[in-house]
């Protein structure tokens, strides 16, 4: 954890959150933040990995909105791909889940 000057002000850095507006999603920069001697590292690292399983779950429901939107344009292709598209973000979903739980699970 930082440690705060007399003043209670934290000196240290502090990861850098943006958007990334390539994308249109927040990034976080942990280049220069991650090292491994500091213990808060493995906490910025679940933070990391906390919005990654965020944004797989919201592109996940946000592709299976638009394929079921797309039944009343018949475009069954487009609609399978969209599902595809879903279930690969399932697959990544649950697997930030697994490495959360062992981050949790190590810290104990």
């Amino acid at each position: 954890m930082p440690s705060p000057t007399a003043t209670g002000v934290c000196t240290e850095p502090k990861p850098t959150f943006f958007m990334d507006t390539a994308k249109g999603v927040p990034h976080l920069e942990l280049d220069e933040f991650i090292n491994p001697g500091r213990r808060d590292s493995v906490a910025v690292i679940k933070d990391a990995i906390t919005l990654a399983f965020r944004r797989e779950n919201e592109m996940m429901r946000e592709y299976l909105i638009m394929a079921e939107k797309l039944d009343s344009y018949g475009l069954p292709e487009l609609k399978k791909r969209l599902h595809e598209f879903a279930e690969g973000n399932a697959k990544r979903s649950l697997q930030l889940e697994q490495v959360l739980a062992k981050l949790r699970t190590s810290e104990a």
